[in-house]
């Protein structure tokens, strides 16, 4: 997946996370490593091998609630996410990462119904996307999105709409595809994709524990580099699954911990041109892949 892929996803974690919003502020804290695996090129040889640890926070605030006679709510919030990633690599595999990158950045988020059915979410925010030694201005990229919903029914939205993002330099607006199914009791499926995918199966086993299974669940981060002078876009991406246990402290505040495997993690990085991010991004020619690796997790998420 190219940059813009990972501007998307972080496009569309906003978006669906605004759909699931109650009146308190909800935040999690997430600490989680990847084990060691050989990273190879398009053409199967092995580059050397490497790990990854990762930090990652987010809070999203309400600012504004209200609900109409139907009971529909119009919200307006700000949510605020920070990711940081150390990558511990050997032989030549040092040359296709940085050593730490950091995702951190701010959103307007907005969700409001047009009719009975209809309703639009929407976000538009800034972050920076950098190496820890090299944050600049060109770092500074914008995301946001803008989609329209149609309830099917009382668990299931499907809708369409445009991502925004300058990751290449100039404002590129790319079409998306949005999907929201759920459905809740003691056993919990999930189905969301808007630029990414996730599958979720969880169910209570008492109060205060819950167990859920990640079958697919995609993430990435993205940063802008700079190599012999010259400005790159770097990009990685992971496809896992893992089994979560939580231990519900209280109703507002949970702890859990996960593990699962992590089958496919890429290093990617190429010129800041629109034609070339359109050359790659279906195309695995100068894309270096990690072979699956075991990755553990922990966390707490917390609502006030």
């Amino acid at each position: 997946m190219s940059i813009l892929s990972r501007q998307l996803i972080i496009i569309s974690t906003i978006l669906l996370f605004t759909t699931s919003l109650h009146t308190h502020a909800q935040g999690n804290i997430t600490i989680d490593y990847t084990g060691c695996s050989d990273l190879k090129d398009s053409d199967g040889n092995k580059l050397g091998s490497g790990t990854m640890s990762h930090i990652g926070t987010d809070i999203t605030i309400p600012v504004s609630i209200k609900y109409n006679e139907r009971k529909q709510m119009t919200l307006w919030g700000i949510r605020l996410n920070a990711d940081f990633a150390h990558f511990d690599c050997s032989e030549n595999a040092r040359m296709y990462s940085p050593h730490e990158l950091i995702n951190t950045g701010v959103m307007l988020v907005h969700l409001r119904p047009i009719n009975e059915k209809w309703s639009i979410i929407a976000g538009l925010g800034v972050g920076i996307y950098a190496p820890t030694n090299y944050i600049k201005w060109k770092s500074i990229l914008a995301n946001g999105g803008l989609v329209f919903a149609y309830k099917l029914h009382s668990n299931l939205s499907v809708g369409a709409g445009a991502g925004l993002t300058n990751s290449f330099g100039i404002p590129m607006i790319l079409p998306m595809v949005y999907v929201n199914w759920s459905k809740k009791g003691k056993y919990e499926f999930s189905v969301n994709f808007m630029g990414r995918l996730k599958l979720t199966a969880a169910t209570w086993l008492s109060s205060k524990w819950k167990l859920t299974c990640n079958a697919i669940d995609m993430s990435g981060m993205s940063a802008v580099m700079s190599i012999d002078g010259k400005t790159k876009l770097y990009s990685t991406s992971t496809i896992r699954s893992d089994l979560k246990a939580s231990y519900y402290i209280n109703r507002h505040f949970s702890v859990y911990g996960a593990i699962g495997g992590v089958w496919r993690r890429t290093s990617f990085i190429c010129n800041r041109e629109i034609s070339e991010m359109f050359d790659h991004m279906f195309s695995s020619h100068d894309k270096q892949v990690f072979s699956p690796a075991i990755q553990v997790q922990t966390g707490i998420s917390y609502e006030f």
